[in-house]
């Protein structure tokens, strides 16, 4: 595979939460969109090659969290956030994760890192 993403854990907006580990004390003036109770930091590492703009990626997230009420159903309130700026992604699940699939906002090249991906999720002004 070109490339890996990862995801670094659960992060609560305020507070701390850490279901793979990892605590984050929110800071409003770092958090993308307070509305926004959780989120998690995306990885992607090229392996090997240079990947370029827009290349298709996909993210998974356990679907406990819609089991846990941590996200909405209909999967509405699920946003990518690459640095500070939203970008356009789309979601779907199966019974054991939700896809989220989006596409790089900018090249990697060979062996490159970019972790300023986020997933935002459980905003209970949006959806459903």
């Amino acid at each position: 595979m070109p490339f890996s993403v990862e995801s670094h854990g659960t992060y609560a907006y305020g507070g701390s939460f850490g279901d793979l580990g990892e605590d984050y004390e929110g800071e409003e003036g770092l958090w993308w969109d307070s509305g926004f109770l959780y989120r998690r930091r995306i990885a992607i590492t090229a392996n090997g090659v240079q990947l370029p703009l827009y290349y298709p990626v996909t993210a998974y997230i356990p679907i406990s969290v819609v089991d846990k009420g941590k996200a909405q159903e209909d999967l509405s309130d699920i946003a990518v956030v690459h640095s500070v700026r939203q970008i356009n992604s789309y979601s779907k699940k199966n019974e054991d994760y939700i896809h989220v699939k989006f596409y790089l906002q900018e090249s990697l090249e060979k062996d490159a890192y970019d972790d300023l991906y986020w997933i935002y999720y459980g905003n209970p002004d949006i959806g459903e």
